[in-house]
């Protein structure tokens, strides 16, 4: 039996570089705030049964010092692998990762979704149903971002990473390489730049 240990690289530590970086001007530092960024992701997790508790928590248990005023929010690609073969579940999931934005509101910080990007499945065949389950979160999560523009902004992954995909981005069917973390991180950091 072989187990694999896939390799993390943080999407953050590239972000909180963009962000650290156009925080400076010529003349000193900028006017806009500058920030700290948080990883609080957790690999494996799921947005149905999972997330909630876990971000109310940390957002609950917050230092008064620190007052997050955006949550990047990834979630539903773990939760496509059991429910491959079940295209109504993209509802649940869809709303699993609503309840998540809306829980961010009500501690007054902004969000921001990321769709969720193609997998591979060839060989699997589940290959329609997860792709057409993919599709559907993301047509939502779109949806959802265009109705609700003074809280949530999209970062579209998943049309910025799109097959077929570009090895050097991706260590297996699920998880990004560096190369692939920095850019996930770069597609979230100009989604947000304008907003910020």
């Amino acid at each position: 039996m072989s187990t694999r240990t896939v390799e993390l690289h943080p999407y953050s530590t590239k972000l909180q570089e963009y962000f650290d970086f156009n925080n400076q001007t010529v003349q000193g530092a900028s006017l806009r705030p500058i920030f700290e960024v948080h990883n609080a992701g957790m690999p494996g997790e799921r947005a149905l049964d999972q997330m909630l508790p876990r971000l109310n928590q940390i957002l609950r248990q917050a230092p008064t010092r620190l007052q997050y005023s955006w949550v990047i929010i990834l979630g539903g690609t773990n939760d496509l692998k059991p429910y491959r073969e079940n295209i109504s579940l993209s509802e649940s999931i869809f709303h699993a990762l609503v309840e998540l934005h809306n829980i961010t509101h009500t501690f007054g910080a902004r969000s921001v979704a990321v769709s969720i990007p193609d997998r591979e499945c060839k060989g699997s065949g589940t290959c329609s149903y997860l792709k057409e389950t993919l599709q559907k979160i993301n047509e939502l999560l779109r949806d959802f971002t265009s109705h609700n523009k003074e809280k949530v902004i999209l970062a579209d992954l998943a049309s910025e990473v799109s097959l077929p995909r570009d090895k050097k981005l991706w260590s297996d069917q699920l998880h990004f390489t560096q190369q692939g973390y920095e850019k996930m991180a770069n597609v979230i950091y100009n989604s947000m730049k304008e907003h910020v």
